[in-house]
């Protein structure tokens, strides 16, 4: 098993340095595969080695830390750029009405001038 693991670990470091010269993905993406195809890459050199050494547990390692590290690179890069692109802030920025205290549906949302 922890052979198969160490295969997956290779084939997830290619599709994800293919990923990387993708020109539809933002380049948050791109970051965020590049550091998973090292990672992931990092992950099944060592992943080998210990399937070579007959170390089952050195495998089953290194998968956990290589996801850990490309869980950790989604978060600190893929999450801040959704919640900058995602968000209403240029449009807020660009519509003056909308930067009052006032809200826009006053009307539906309780308040009576």
């Amino acid at each position: 098993m922890p052979a198969i693991l160490v295969g997956t670990l290779g084939a997830l470091a290619l599709t994800l340095g293919v990923l990387t010269t993708q020109s539809w993905l933002p380049v948050a993406g791109r970051e965020v595969a590049l550091y998973g195809a090292g990672a992931f890459g990092v992950a099944a050199m060592f992943g080998t080695f210990g399937v070579l050494r007959s170390r089952p547990r050195w495998a089953y390692a290194a998968a956990y830390a290589g996801t850990a590290a490309f869980l950790l690179a989604l978060a600190l890069v893929l999450f801040p750029w959704l919640g900058t692109s995602r968000s209403s802030r240029d449009l807020v920025g660009a519509v003056a009405e909308l930067r009052s205290t006032r809200p826009v549906c006053w009307w539906a949302c309780g308040f009576r001038a």
